[in-house]
Order: structure tokens, then C-alpha cells, then sequence
């Protein structure tokens, strides 16, 4: 039986089908990984050479493949060997998040927290104090361990359910990105703790702006994301649960966010002009903020998109207002 024949028995014993690329989808005959029902997706495939598996890591030869199955040979087929799937090892806890208290107090004793902070925007000292922002250096995980970033930035420290799960730093210089966050962070909703029924919540990106509006406006409640394209299914179950009048979606006025008409149009050549200047073909950019909007009201929430008025600045955000 030559190479090809064989190629098409395995086949043909896996109800299997070659794809663009010459691999077939089946079950793991080691670890028992299913065939995932998606097209295109793999645990364990073969082509006419060999077979690997992306879930145990096994590899083997098409010829073993035939011979296990009892193709070739005249051997029994071996039965798959249901193995559980090994697990990877959990992610270490970040130092900062282990000693969280310790941790927020090097933060919020910064001697120039207030000044540094209302440098940045104008918040009081009182909203500075009550939600912990600080000032310090952020950690980072490199090849030799934990390390501290060589500047100070503004920190703001994300909580759930009363547990410090992630620290964000705003640049206190124009130069480098303007937003960072400690290793090991994950996003947090920022201000759930502050939904009530019936409450006008206005859903923006910087934690900062969401404070300045409760600050002003203490009837409203602000909630952050951290950035336009971060949103988790289950913020849309706790702003649900949570039975809100209405939501203001007012991402910043920039493509990203929700950019619309001239100032849409506008952005849009302006990149397109510079990505053909660069010999590169940009695709436009679809703002989040509408689809946001329309994924809130799916889920029953009475939710509309902030029309940010004609003479507004591009990149113009909540503070802005």
C-alpha cells in the first residue's frame, strides 16, 4: 500500500476531510481531545506525513497513525486511551496583588499624590483620597524576575469584589504609551460597586473622567473600561442586574471610540492618507462605540450613544465636557 492509498484509508476510517491545507480534523487517539465542531480548528490533525496534537503534544508518523487504527499490518486497532487533558500550571500571583495592602499604601503615600494628580485633571483631593490613586512605579515580570518600571506614574488601582485585581498607570510624561498596567493586572468594571435601580450611568474609557462626573454630578454614575475596545460579557450581566434608567455610552471622539460623521469621515482619510504615504493599505476602522451601544440594548438595557456635537475636538472625552 503505498503513501497515498494509506493517506486515504485514515482518512477514510476517521470520517475525516482534507482541508486547504492537506490536514484532517479527528480525535486525539492518545488523549481523547474531541474534534472541535468549528471549521478551521484543531486539536489533533494529520496531513500525509504525520499527525500532532496541540492539547497532549503527541506526534505521530502517518504510518503509526495506520498502524494504530489496524489498517496496515493486520494489526488490532488499539482503543483510544482516554487520558485527561493535562492542565497547564496556574500563573503565578504577582507580588503586588499578595500584598495588596502594603501594596496601595506605597501608592497613596506618595508625597506629590495630590499635586501630581491634578496636573493630570482636576479632581479633588477628596475623589483622589476616597478611590486610593497614587503615584509610584508600576512592576513588571521580565527574564530575571520581577523589576519596578524606572518612572513614576499615576496609579490607579482596580478592585473586584474588594480584591486588588489590577494596577493602571497613566504616564506622567508625553513621551511612551499613555497607559500601562502592573503585570498580572486584569481589567475591572471601574464604579460597579456604585450602580443603584433607576440610576443615569454614564459608560466611558478613563477611570478619571468617570470620577469627575460623580464628582460634579453625584445624582449620575460613572463607570470606565480602561479603553474602547475592552468590554467583558459579564459587565453586561451586572449593568443588567443592576436595572439602570439608562446608560450614555460616550466612548472618546476618536476612531477607536465612537468618532461619527465629519469627524468620522475625516480621521478615517486622514489614516488612509497616511497608510498610502507608508506604501500600506488600511481597512477602515469601525468604532466600538456603536456596537457597544447595540450590545447593551440586546440585553435589555436602556442604552443609547453620547452624539458628540459637530465642533467637538477629535479624541475629545468626557473630562472634555
Amino acid at each position: 500500500m503505498d503513501f497515498s492509498q494509506l493517506y486515504s484509508e485514515v482518512i477514510h476510517h476517521v470520517s475525516g476531510k482534507v482541508d486547504r491545507r492537506g490536514y484532517v480534523a479527528a480525535d486525539c487517539p492518545f488523549c481523547g481531545s474531541p474534534k472541535p465542531e468549528a471549521r478551521g480548528d484543531y486539536h489533533f490533525s494529520f496531513n500525509e506525513y504525520k499527525g500532532r496534537c496541540f492539547v497532549c503534544g503527541q506526534v505521530i508518523t502517518l504510518f503509526e497513525l495506520a498502524k494504530l487504527y489496524g489498517i496496515v499490518n493486520g494489526s488490532t486497532p488499539r482503543p483510544i486511551a482516554r487520558q485527561p487533558i493535562p492542565q497547564a500550571p496556574p500563573k503565578p500571583v504577582p507580588p503586588w496583588q499578595t500584598s495588596a495592602i502594603e501594596t496601595i499604601t506605597t501608592y497613596t503615600t506618595h508625597p506629590d499624590k495630590i499635586a501630581l494628580w491634578q496636573s493630570y485633571k482636576p479632581i479633588s483631593a477628596e475623589t483622589i483620597n476616597r478611590y486610593r490613586l497614587g503615584v509610584g512605579r508600576l512592576p513588571f515580570c521580565g527574564d530575571h524576575g520581577w523589576y519596578e518600571s524606572k518612572t513614576d506614574w499615576l496609579i490607579v488601582p482596580l478592585f473586584a469584589d474588594d480584591q486588588l485585581v489590577g494596577l493602571r498607570g497613566r504616564n506622567l510624561t508625553d513621551e511612551g504609551p499613555k497607559w500601562i498596567s502592573a503585570t498580572g493586572s486584569t481589567y475591572a468594571l471601574w464604579g460597579a460597586e456604585n450602580l443603584r435601580p433607576g440610576a443615569t450611568v454614564w459608560l466611558t474609557e478613563n477611570y478619571i473622567d468617570a470620577m469627575l462626573l460623580m464628582e460634579r454630578h453625584p445624582d449620575y454614575v460613572g463607570l470606565a473600561v480602561g479603553g474602547a475596545s475592552i468590554w467583558r460579557d459579564e459587565w453586561t450581566k451586572v449593568l443588567a442586574d443592576s436595572k439602570p434608567g439608562r446608560v450614555v455610552v460616550i466612548l472618546d471622539n476618536d476612531l477607536a471610540g465612537q468618532a461619527t460623521g465629519r469627524t468620522l469621515a475625516r480621521l478615517q482619510a486622514e489614516r488612509t492618507a497616511k497608510a498610502k504615504a507608508e506604501g500600506r493599505t488600511l481597512p477602515p476602522i469601525d468604532p466600538a462605540g456603536p456596537k457597544l451601544a447595540n450590545r447593551l440594548r440586546k440585553a435589555g438595557i436602556n442604552a443609547h450613544l453620547f452624539p458628540w456635537p459637530v465642533d467637538s475636538p477629535a479624541k475629545a472625552d468626557l473630562g472634555w465636557l
